[in-house]
């Protein structure tokens, strides 16, 4: 029922997006979804192994309370891969800047860069606050449920934190989405 209404809530981006007159195929950017996506995943794998990496959503997606150890190390994956997917999505919004600066001389040509600077932005967010948060969140929730009669480490040791990416990144691309709003408005002046 909770991937019914994960989904219905990413959904709606498309809704709203549709209720504005934009077409949902304006939302899917080749490009920009690998981008953002096979940068996280093969970025991710660079910082942890590919088991590591598939029992973190597996341990998010079961409904068993976790061991402390267990729960930190699958909260510290979840954590590295949203961190590196708003980089990812720093990172294409960039490479959509410089091609927009490679075309300004003919303003025809900036449609791609802006497609590729913005969507890339939109599929990180997407990403990491609103398939990674949760996910990460789900596994504070599973150790915040009774303890495990397995568990080794019965010791209180008081909540763990959730994981919280960087802020320079969404700095990074409120500055750059400025500077690409100037360009386009100076180019089409």
């Amino acid at each position: 029922m909770r991937l019914l209404f994960g989904l219905c809530g990413i959904g709606i981006i498309g809704l709203a997006n549709s209720m504005e007159g934009g077409a949902l195929k304006a939302l899917f950017q080749p490009t920009a979804l690998l981008l953002v996506v096979g940068t996280t995943l093969f970025l991710s794998l660079t910082y942890h192994r590919l088991p590591q990496l598939l029992g973190a959503f597996a341990g998010a997606i079961s409904t068993n309370p976790l061991g402390r150890e267990t729960a930190q190390r699958h909260i510290a994956v979840l954590s590295t891969c949203r961190t590196i997917a708003l980089s990812a999505g720093g990172l294409g919004f960039i490479l959509g800047l410089i091609i927009i600066l490679q075309n300004l001389s003919d303003p025809a040509k900036l449609g791609p860069g802006v497609a590729i600077a913005l969507i890339s932005t939109l599929y990180a967010l997407i990403l990491s606050e609103l398939i990674l948060a949760p996910l990460s969140n789900r596994l504070q929730c599973h150790f915040a449920s009774p303890r495990n009669d397995n568990d080794v480490d019965s010791s209180p040791k008081g909540p763990l934190e959730a994981a919280t990416p960087s802020v320079s990144i969404f700095l990074l691309s409120t500055l750059g989405s400025l500077l690409m709003l100037f360009i386009i408005l100076t180019v089409i002046n």
